[in-house]
């Protein structure tokens, strides 16, 4: 039996899923298997998986167009593995990260591994050190709720098998296409007692694209902001009120930023609500400059 399953979901990624399945090949730790679900993809994805496929390197699935919650749920239940690694299809993974983040679950209690990691600019070809933030206790849940999570992306996440089906799996009823699923299922673990341990360490490359990100924001960002409501209620419920009036600040904090380069008037909003709840001087003087710099520029 492999010990984890590296679960990749696909769609339309066929400029960058061959690095991404070679980052995995060329791990110093080998017990693991690639499982690949393609979401219904309609570019030329399966050419560039075919090599791999004719290799049996991966294990490869095509389902219907349903979005990448129910593609990574498949590829769970798929997976033989007994801890998830996910992996989105324009990461990588660092040669070390299967190992060293098993070599953390060897030598520590806890059933999610989350680490730091290295964001790439795709636009201006840079790259960025991203750590995420520390925390004082195994049980998150406060600070990934208060701080509109602390993990830098799902690519950055190595969890238990069966903690995943104790929780219930990721939430297939969001809409948006950003990461509310993600969000919602660390609070689930958290929430669950579920042990967190953060490796400092830099084993993923998350790569970004400015330009790709404010498109998608742009075409869903009602629809995540509901969606990113929708975890909120769901769980800020288990705040007490100090903690919630900070988490109610940041919760708006974050769609202002989000909003600012694409709708300004209702980013100001926004970030007025959220002094409210909680003034911030280091927000509110980096926002003002940051809002004057779009107007100045626009």
């Amino acid at each position: 039996m492999n010990i984890i399953s590296v679960i990749i979901p696909v769609y339309n990624a066929f400029d960058f899923i061959k690095n991404t399945i070679n980052s995995v090949l060329k791990q110093s730790y080998k017990n693991y298997e690639i499982i690949v679900v393609d979401d219904g993809s309609i570019d030329n994805t399966k050419d560039v998986l075919r090599p791999f496929i004719k290799r049996k390197e991966i294990r490869y699935f095509y389902i219907k167009n349903s979005g990448v919650s129910s593609a990574t749920n498949f590829g769970i239940k798929k997976s033989t593995g007994r801890y998830i690694a996910f992996l989105d299809h324009d990461d990588l993974f660092m040669p070390d990260k299967l190992k060293e983040v098993m070599e953390i679950f060897k030598y520590n209690n806890c059933d999610v591994v989350y680490h730091d990691a290295i964001r790439y600019d795709i636009d201006k070809n840079k790259r960025k050190f991203f750590k995420s933030p520390s925390i004082k206790t195994y049980t998150p849940f406060e600070s990934i709720l208060i701080n509109v999570n602390i993990i830098i992306s799902s690519s950055c996440v190595v969890v238990r098998k069966s903690c995943l089906y104790k929780v219930g799996l990721f939430d297939t009823n969001f809409k948006s296409k950003a990461s509310v699923q993600d969000f919602d299922m660390w609070l689930k673990l958290a929430k669950a007692g579920y042990k967190f341990y953060h490796l400092k360490k830099y084993l993923t490359q998350y790569n970004f694209s400015r330009k790709r990100s404010a498109s998608i924001l742009k075409e869903n960002r009602r629809i995540f902001i509901n969606d990113l409501e929708t975890v909120f209620k769901r769980y800020s419920k288990y705040l007490c009120k100090s903690r919630y009036i900070e988490a109610k600040a940041n919760y708006f904090k974050s769609i202002s930023n989000l909003l600012l380069d694409e709708n300004k008037k209702e980013s100001l909003l926004f970030f007025l609500k959220s002094l409210r709840y909680r003034f911030n001087f280091k927000f509110f003087s980096i926002y003002l400059m940051r809002f004057v710099k779009r107007l100045v520029s626009k």
